[in-house]
């Protein structure tokens, strides 16, 4: 069942011209079984491999791309695939910005991936696209960031449990300033854990700067 439709594609021009799949292979660098992929839907052509892809097949690229976002999404990896400054020109950054919408998940992806590979330093344009992969990939990029500018960008889109992860290993959980970053993206029940905690060691003085994040409920129990 093929769910890609660029491998879609590019299987049907391959059978329509006769290409085998050791002869793609050989000629995008890539093992005979992830075109195997492509047919079970697993796996799809990268878009840096279109023009190898479109050369063998004696079409245009154009032609193998489904929609307007995937054009302007390959021009942007074209252009800037091995530069320096990735990213900051803010021409290019409107047209990625537009093609977005027109884009499977799996390519943003490719496009997150090339930006990041080489340091790109536009951490708004990142964090646009990093809201669109699955949870797993931003949790390890987020633990990979912690330090990094571009952690702040992705808080709401990190899980709890990585959240309160972090906090733990790389926080003071007594000191007010160190977490108070994190709380608008916990839960209350997670909130109030820690201010169990805090009232433990500080007493009920120090619940107030926690009451935007917890129930008025637990609030009242604490204090009275």
């Amino acid at each position: 069942m093929i769910k890609n439709k660029l491998a879609e594609k590019v299987l049907s021009l391959m059978e329509e011209k006769a290409i085998s799949k050791d002869l793609m292979a050989e000629r995008i660098g890539i093992k005979v079984n992830k075109i195997d992929n492509w047919e079970k839907g697993l796996d799809h052509p990268n878009l840096e491999q279109l023009p190898q892809i479109a050369s063998l097949l004696q079409v245009p690229v154009e032609e193998l791309i489904i929609t307007k976002g995937e054009q302007k999404a390959l021009e942007f990896i074209s252009k800037y695939a091995n530069a320096e400054d990735i990213g900051n020109n803010q021409e290019d950054i409107s047209m990625l910005e537009n093609a977005i919408p027109f884009l499977e998940t799996s390519t943003i992806k490719e496009i997150f991936n090339v930006l990041y590979k080489e340091n790109c330093k536009n951490h708004d344009l990142l964090a646009k696209l990093i809201r669109h992969l699955d949870q797993h990939t931003i949790n390890d990029i987020a633990k990979e960031q912690y330090d990094n500018a571009l952690f702040k960008k992705i808080l709401p889109f990190i899980s709890e449990d990585v959240l309160i992860d972090i906090i733990k290993s790389k926080c003071d959980l007594y000191e007010y300033k160190s977490i108070q970053i994190y709380l608008p993206y916990l839960s209350e029940k997670q909130v109030e854990k820690i201010v169990g905690k805090y009232v433990a060691k500080f007493g009920i003085s120090q619940v107030k700067q926690f009451l935007p994040y917890i129930s008025n409920d637990f609030y009242n129990y604490i204090v009275k």
